[in-house]
């Protein structure tokens, strides 16, 4: 198994472990693959039943894969969950997701996700995000995506993305907040896939970091300059910047082989990790059932479209091709 294709089973895990889990009965100890679970983010602070992770709807887990046997994976991998709306039982707007999560995508990295996701790198390495890199792989899919490209921008790690939503203004504000310079931002770590007709494409194509990155810049600007010059200078340089840190992350498109998923449900971790396996284990294509799975009276194009309709059979299919019937 390469590197990307086990990274990208780790982002899915962390949907499926600790509270709010995808696949009931999956522990937060123990292992997957080869991989060690270490800590997951109850260590931040609070009890199993009243968790400060829960509060903002924030989950994260570290693994120690040193053993794993990966060909350029070593020392620790943080994988962040992405939005599940488990908190409103996916009623997205009064989703914490959308309150203490999004907001790093659209600029404001205040909210209590993204903090949290700093608060448990320090935990997992005892480091601060701004010192030296360490030996430290972050991954995470949509919104655990942008928090996985706001520390990896912070602390000069690698990170390997998924579907994921922007970060790079969030990432340059909270530089200027902790150290009074964007000087220790690092562009150009992550790399990333996303599945063709994602729903999260429009958010990456650059617009909504000039938009945020501009309105943020413009009321630095206006606050430490002259109000209509120290704003328009502000809005450009903070909008070229960040608009240039979210362009660099180095994308790879996933074709879905005329498959017809709809935009939303292209939007899968699971579908994703599906995907990686056949261009790994295959010839790059989904040729026929037998590197899917179905039976004899659906072809494989369409049940792949049937179980990125339905995210459990789908999760369950991307452990199973994963070589794990179920992670321990």
């Amino acid at each position: 198994m390469n590197r990307d294709l086990f990274l990208a089973i780790l982002s899915m895990d962390s949907y499926n472990r600790g509270y709010g889990q995808g696949i009931s009965g999956l522990s937060a100890t123990g292992s997957i693959g080869n991989a060690i679970i270490g800590n997951d983010s109850l260590v931040l602070g609070g009890t199993p039943n009243d968790r400060l992770d829960a509060r903002v709807g924030f989950y994260a887990l570290s693994y120690d894969v040193s053993g794993a046997g990966i060909g350029g994976l070593d020392g620790t991998v943080i994988a962040y969950r992405g939005s599940d709306y488990e908190d409103t039982n996916g009623n997205i707007l009064r989703s914490n997701d959308l309150w203490q999560g999004w907001t790093n995508a659209a600029g404001f990295p205040f909210a209590g996700q993204p903090g949290l996701a700093l608060a448990f790198y320090r935990a997992v390495t005892g480091a601060e995000p701004y010192d030296t890199p360490g030996n430290v792989t972050l991954t995470g899919h949509s919104l655990g995506g942008s928090l996985a490209g706001f520390v990896s921008a912070l602390s000069g790690n690698q990170a390997l993305l998924f579907d994921h939503l922007p970060f790079g203004v969030s990432a340059y504000l909270q530089s200027l907040a902790a150290t009074g310079t964007v000087g220790s931002v690092r562009p150009g770590l992550p790399d990333a896939y996303f599945v063709e007709n994602d729903v999260a494409a429009l958010t990456r194509s650059g617009a909504l970091s000039l938009v945020s990155g501009g309105l943020s810049g413009a009321a630095i600007g206006a606050y430490f300059g002259s109000p209509l010059i120290g704003a328009a200078v502000g809005a450009v340089t903070l909008a070229s910047a960040t608009a240039t840190l979210d362009s660099q992350v180095d994308n790879s498109e996933l074709s879905q082989f005329d498959a017809g998923i709809g935009a939303t449900d292209a939007h899968s971790q699971a579908l994703l990790v599906l995907l990686l396996w056949a261009r790994e284990n295959a010839n790059g294509r989904i040729d026929d059932i037998s590197e899917l799975f179905g039976n004899a009276t659906q072809g494989g194009y369409a049940e792949l479209a049937r179980s990125a309709n339905d995210n459990d059979v789908c999760r369950e299919a991307a452990f199973r091709f994963a070589g794990w019937e179920k992670a321990s």
